[in-house]
């Protein structure tokens, strides 16, 4: 029985790291493995951190990140910086870098909506 606890815990852990943003302080970008953006979805995708509005701790709320572009906001459940983790972390989004993968993306011309612009229109 401990046997299969162990084998679980350990699932849960390598999935959860898996999912996990990654923040590198020195170039200011997040790689984010999943994005909700109004019920689409993006991966693979490296933004640049406008700044840190909150972070919350406690056990992860979700498992993909989530895009307000109202509020130019991003909640992330799980990020890791430096080699700590963090949780249920919400930040205000700088520049898009890239997104991976495919589908449409229409441009809107508004400087203040770089990354709706970048993820589908974002805005």
């Amino acid at each position: 029985m401990l046997k299969k606890f162990l084998i679980g815990l350990s699932l849960l852990m390598s999935q959860a790291s898996w999912a996990s943003d990654t923040y590198n302080p020195s170039t200011n970008q997040l790689t984010i493995k999943s994005v909700s953006v109004g019920g689409i979805f993006y991966n693979d995708v490296v933004i640049t951190v406008g700044g840190v509005i909150s972070i919350d701790g406690g056990t992860p709320k979700g498992s993909f990140d989530v895009y307000n572009p109202a509020a130019n906001q991003l909640s992330i459940p799980t990020v890791i910086v430096n080699g700590i983790t963090y949780t249920n972390v919400v930040i205000s989004v700088g520049q898009v870098v890239s997104v991976g993968g495919s589908g449409a993306v229409d441009v809107i011309t508004n400087s203040s909506s770089v990354l709706v612009t970048t993820f589908i229109a974002i805005n």
